[in-house]
């Protein structure tokens, strides 16, 4: 595995589960581009920003637990299990599996892909 890319991962993903959309998009490199499944993406940091200030004010809390990861030649893929608490009052738990393209150390492009049909509970 490559080191330098995990721990870049981490550091993401540690932005990402504190809710700072400036803190995430600042990981992306200027021209970076960030893809939730296949409806919605984002080019740019300032456009990549405006998605997570979208999806945190939706969100109260991200929980996740890390399932696998790998990474090779500048790329990470992982997988995990994501909480989310939506809204203050909804529950709902998703598998997710996340792809990373490093260019030194930004991100220049991140993909998730959610996995909806099998595991999806809202409580």
């Amino acid at each position: 595995m490559d080191a330098k890319e995990c721990a870049l991962f981490r550091a993401f993903w540690e932005a990402l589960l504190s809710l700072d959309a400036d803190e995430t998009a600042g990981r992306f490199e200027a021209s970076g581009t960030v893809c939730f499944g296949k409806e919605r993406s984002a080019q740019g940091r300032q456009a990549v920003r405006r998605e997570f200030v979208r999806l945190f004010s939706q969100t109260a809390a991200i929980r996740h637990r890390p399932v696998t990861m790998w990474a090779r030649d500048g790329v990470v893929v992982a997988d995990a299990d994501l909480a989310f608490e939506l809204d203050g009052e909804r529950h709902v738990e998703i598998p997710v599996t996340t792809v990373c393209w490093f260019r030194g150390d930004g991100i220049a492009r991140c993909e998730f892909s959610f996995y909806p049909e099998s595991a999806l509970t809202a409580v």
